[in-house]
Formats: structure tokens, sequence, C-alpha cells
């Protein structure tokens, strides 16, 4: 989603040029949040989708895989995070202090537990559902993943996805309508989570 990919052209001759170039085409534009420290558009999608990961791995996942996972969102440790406009005094956020800041709002519980090797290693992190769940619950992770998967499949005519190899007959699986398998997926990502969904 993060990959840029070129855009058609609108059929609207009025469009500003200049615009349509400096555009990516990406799904998802780290550079281009609201600008505010309360609203920062981009950093509710970077928080939802790292507490959409963590909830399809147990409600529990430890730090290097979770960046793993992120790198292929072109987000490293380092990477500067769209956090206040230009004028502001706030330094920079990046996507290691984002994930401290998560946890110190109780979106993400950080557990750090020390090494089992000896004193010199560094501990083993562990990110965990945070306890804040009035704002975002795992019920609303578990719809975005839906949301991302389901809308990307497209559907055809019948409004019935087509069946695998692009052929009936091909699999012996029937062919499921779009909202069978929405139910299938939230009740795949319930499994994955460990248990029921809060909502």
């Amino acid at each position: 989603m993060a990959n840029p990919e070129p855009l058609p052209l609108p059929n609207d001759v009025e469009a500003d040029p200049t615009e349509l170039q400096n555009d990516s085409g990406a799904l998802l534009r780290w550079d281009k949040g609201d600008g505010t420290g309360v609203g920062h558009v981009a950093l509710l999608g970077v928080r939802t989708v790292i507490l959409a990961l963590i909830l399809c791995q147990d409600r529990s996942i430890e730090d290097s895989r979770l960046h793993s996972f992120l790198r292929r969102l072109n987000l490293t440790r380092d990477t500067v995070l769209p956090w206040a406009s230009e004028d502001s005094k706030e330094p920079p956020v990046t996507l290691d202090k984002y994930l401290d800041l998560l946890a110190k709002l109780n979106y993400l519980e950080k557990v750090v537990t020390p090494s089992a090797s000896g004193p010199g290693e560094p501990p083993t992190i562990t990110w965990r559902w945070g306890s804040r769940e009035a704002e975002f619950s795992e019920a609303a992770a578990a719809e975005f993943i839906a949301s991302i998967v389901l809308d990307g499949e497209g559907s055809d005519s019948e409004g019935e996805a087509p069946a695998r190899g692009g052929r009936r007959g091909v699999d012996d699986e029937p062919r499921l309508t779009r909202e069978q398998k929405r139910a299938r997926l939230l009740k795949n990502v319930e499994r994955a989570a460990g248990g029921p969904l809060a909502e």
C-alpha cells in the first residue's frame, strides 16, 4: 500500500498538473498528515495498522517481528512520521518514539523482559494490545482488516467474488458471497486473536 503507483489521469481538465506530478499514487501517504497535534490523521492510520497486526498475532508480538511487518510498508525504526505542522516547535517523531507514545497512552502495552542469555544481552521487548479500547476496539480492528482485504478483492457482476483460478468449477469450494467471505474472515481474525474480540 505504501509503494508508489501511477494514477490514471482524471477526466477533469482543470486538474492542477503539478498536483498530479507530486502524487505518487500510494494508498498510504506518510507525508500527508493533517499537521495538528490532536488530529494527525497519518498517525491514526499507523496506529490502526499496528493494532491490527498485534491483534492477529494473538494480541502479543515481539518487537523484531512487528518491525519486520512494518518494513513492508516502508516504515523503519528511524522513519520520521508526520506529526505537526511545519511551523511547530515539536520535535519530529520516529516510529520507535511513536510506539513508546502509544504505550504511554495505553493503546499498547510494552513488556520488557531481561535477556536469559546474560546481563550484557539486550532485553526482549513484546508489544501487547493495550487497555484503551473505548476509542478503537478489537472488533473495529477486525472490521478494518476485513475492509482492506475485501475491498481490494473486487467482485463480479453477480456480487460474488470470482472463484480461485478465475474459472467456474476449477476448485471444489463453492463460490461465497461477499457477506459470507466477510463473516469467515472475521471468524479467522477472532481465531488469530486467540478468543472473542472486545467490542
